[in-house]
């Protein structure tokens, strides 16, 4: 799966027709169960998305997905890393723009998951706007 057909499937989760939701939310928790770093990696990229409307949604499926996938063996040392640095970025670049909180809320469940934090992670989480 590519971010573009990642994005797509977001916006079909959004839509208002049952049968189309219903069927992405089968593709997304199947996605989900099958390739936990690429929902991890794409959601976290999501959030950096100029699109507010999926940036937020992505930021409520992170939020809600991630203590989930985080313990998930396929999720290894590297990806934590590099996921918390990408949302530590977009925490940076997101404090000017309206939905800071939402962002800041997506790293929290990380923090509580993950067994060590970025030492800048209290100063990002204290600075934030919100």
């Amino acid at each position: 799966m590519s971010i573009e057909e990642f994005h797509n499937l977001l916006g079909t989760l959004r839509s208002i027709d049952n049968t189309a939701r219903q069927a992405a939310e089968a593709t997304y928790n199947s996605t989900k169960e099958s390739q936990p770093v690429t929902v991890l990696m794409f959601l976290a990229q999501t959030i950096q998305c100029p699109d507010e409307g999926l940036r937020a949604f992505a930021a409520v499926l992170f939020r809600r997905s991630c203590p989930e996938l985080w313990r998930s063996p396929a999720v290894d040392a590297g990806t934590k890393t590099t996921i918390k640095q990408l949302l530590i970025e977009t925490i940076r670049q997101v404090c000017c723009r309206r939905s800071p909180c939402r962002t800041r809320d997506c790293f929290r469940p990380l923090a509580q998951a993950a067994s060590s934090v970025p030492a800048s992670a209290p100063f990002v989480l204290q600075t934030s706007p919100c």
